[in-house]
């Protein structure tokens, strides 16, 4: 008789995330963003957290990071885990192809493979995608109906799932469902995924605890807003900024833009590459379905005219290219030129979110260039969760009267890893957009620095708007002082004696800094400071220290006070001054620096939530 196989004895738990942390070493060689992340969420998840946010920079590897994090908690026991995506099939396949590949066991599946199977039985791993709308909504959560406790990881969190019926005592029918689906009274826990937290906070999506946020900082090599908009607006970019006029699109512009392109690919491809590359260019112009077909014609005019050489235009298409080239270039235009004749038929021009056929509307070609010209062409869909690899040109014209901080950060898909080309980089786009989206940045830059005090600060002013209005919660945001708190450090001697005076300007500024804990005050904040310094040294102000001591109204341990630290008086003693920084210390020479901006004359407002619901 056969002895009997213990299959128990069998069955290996664990080992998930360790698989997909090799596999990101392998690929990147980086994968400290990844794991410092991770475990601070499983900490929090352990310390009691049921809702909360991961942010980082646009397109700055957080889909690896979930894929990891999806691995982190199936080994922390976790069976079941749904990740959330925009209404998008095409943006669904994307995401679950690359959670595939990357070989995490359960296999994830999407919401079509379980959606005629039994219900999700509470002792069987499952990793399942599902798009936010009512329909697949409804359905995931009737084959959860046996499962308690689930973990949601929201990608794109800040898009539908927020409630937008949040002023009407309501909910709207996307955030009722994810509630539902998060289960949070049986054990559900929630994590939002977004590059724009402000309008999960302000609109206390789910109350999450912002003081659980997790930052997941970007890779060493990614190119992001410090490298698009500098602090510096005077010094040498790393990338070519081709400002456009403000008049409006007009066909020429587009035109000069794919001629430089082709240039740009032929010259990487002679010249710098090892092996031959296939590049991507996005035009960006406009949300109307319409319009896109516009860009289309302009661009499939002009290859047509590359390749047709009995066409009229055909000559001045490479007279163009030669000119181009002489211009910027210190080669003879010959070599570019022949190589743009030999492979101007490998191109591909790509309509995405659009009225053509489905066909057209491949975003896997588009993110992944297959020929050496790829053109993609579109609106929303490629403003958000869309990463284009290989992305060499952006030309983006889309504007408006009134510039949303999420919408047009999401809209920058020229970060990224731009690695071998960054200098090559163009972006094309009119002169007032780029000043209205460099604010933009300025003022995110700001509140991504406030929220590791737990209490962040969105920026707005009358051109750009933080979120859209009716996603604010009113019942619990509030104008703020417009002051930002460091984290909490003892003070050193030496500290004390150089803030005994007021010091002024960046260098009086540097000279405490370099007697402050590193870390302490945000980066992003002192590029903002960078920025903006209207009334040159006299903009910058580093007040002399002050002991908080004997008032009801300031927590002295913890160096807090809810109406804020500075006064009128500190202001009109630099009134010049737009930056003001001082450290405020208790008795125990713990100290914390406290920022105020106060350039009145921008109509800047500081914008936080006072309380969490009960």
């Amino acid at each position: 008789m056969r002895d009997m196989i213990d299959l128990g004895a069998l069955e290996v738990e664990g080992g998930e995330y360790d698989s997909q942390i090799n596999r990101v070493s392998k690929n990147t060689n980086f994968t400290e963003s990844i794991e410092a992340t991770t475990e601070i969420a499983l900490q929090s998840i352990e310390g009691g957290a049921t809702s909360f946010v991961i942010y980082g920079e646009p397109q700055s590897g957080k889909t690896e990071m979930m894929i990891c994090l999806t691995a982190r908690l199936l080994d922390a026991g976790h069976k079941h885990i749904v990740v959330l995506i925009n209404d998008n099939v095409d943006l669904q396949n994307q995401n679950l192809q690359r959670f595939r590949q990357s070989g995490l066991s359960p296999a994830p599946k999407s919401l079509d493979d379980v959606r005629m199977s039994e219900p999700l039985k509470p002792n069987v791993s499952a990793v399942v995608f599902c798009k936010k709308n009512v329909k697949d909504l409804d359905v995931l959560i009737d084959k959860l109906r046996n499962i308690d406790k689930r973990v949601i990881i929201d990608d794109e969190a800040d898009f539908a799932t927020p409630n937008s019926k949040v002023n009407q005592d309501n909910q709207s029918r996307v955030n009722e469902l994810v509630d539902n689906l998060r289960n949070q009274d049986m054990g559900g826990i929630y994590i939002g995924v977004t590059a724009t937290p402000a309008r999960l906070d302000l609109n206390n999506t789910f109350q999450n605890e912002k003081g659980r946020w997790v930052y997941f900082k970007p890779y060493p090599a990614y190119s992001g807003h410090s490298v698009f908009f500098p602090p510096d607006l005077d010094a040498d970019l790393k990338y070519e900024l081709v400002q456009l006029p403000d008049e409006g699109d007009k066909k020429e512009y587009l035109v000069r833009a794919l001629t430089r392109f082709v240039v740009n690919v032929a010259y990487l491809n002679l010249l710098i590459n090892t092996d031959e590359q296939n590049y991507c260019m996005l035009v960006h112009t406009s949300g109307s379905k319409d319009e896109h077909l516009v860009d289309w014609k302009i661009v499939e005019q002009f290859f047509e005219e590359l390749e047709d050489r009995s066409h009229k235009n055909s000559n001045q298409r490479y007279e163009d290219i030669a000119a181009d080239v002489r211009t910027r270039f210190s080669v003879d235009p010959t070599e570019i030129l022949k190589y743009v004749m030999k492979n101007r038929a490998k191109k591909a021009i790509k309509l995405i979110n659009s009225n053509t056929k489905k066909e057209n509307q491949n975003i896997e070609a588009a993110t992944s260039p297959q020929t050496t010209f790829t053109i993609a062409i579109g609106g929303n869909i490629v403003s958000r969760g869309v990463t284009f690899n290989n992305l060499l040109s952006m030309y983006f014209t889309r504007t408006a009267q009134k510039i949303q901080q999420d919408t047009y950060i999401q809209r920058a898909r020229m970060f990224g890893n731009r690695t071998g080309y960054l200098k090559f980089f163009e972006l094309h786009i009119p002169k007032a957009l780029y000043r209205d989206w460099y604010e933009a940045f300025a003022f995110h830059g700001v509140s991504m620095g406030s929220i590791a005090s737990g209490n962040p600060i969105w920026l707005e002013s009358k051109q750009i708007k933080a979120v859209a209005g009716s996603s604010i919660d009113k019942k619990f945001a509030s104008i703020d002082k417009g002051e930002i708190s460091f984290d909490i450090f003892d003070l050193s001697p030496e500290l004390l004696t150089a803030t005994y005076e007021p010091k002024f300007g960046l260098e009086g500024l540097h000279e405490v800094l370099t007697r402050i804990p590193e870390g302490i005050v945000s980066p992003h904040v002192l590029e903002f400071v960078k920025s903006r310094q209207p009334n040159g040294e006299s903009s910058v102000v580093f007040h002399a220290s002050r002991l908080i001591q004997g008032s009801e109204l300031i927590d002295e341990t913890n160096i807090v006070r809810e109406r804020g630290f500075f006064g009128g008086q500190d202001y009109k003693k630099f009134n010049n001054s737009v930056h003001h920084f001082m450290i405020f210390f208790n008795s125990k020479n713990r100290g914390r620096v406290i920022y105020s901006y106060k350039e009145s004359d921008k109509g800047i407002k500081f914008i936080k939530t006072r309380r969490r619901q009960s």
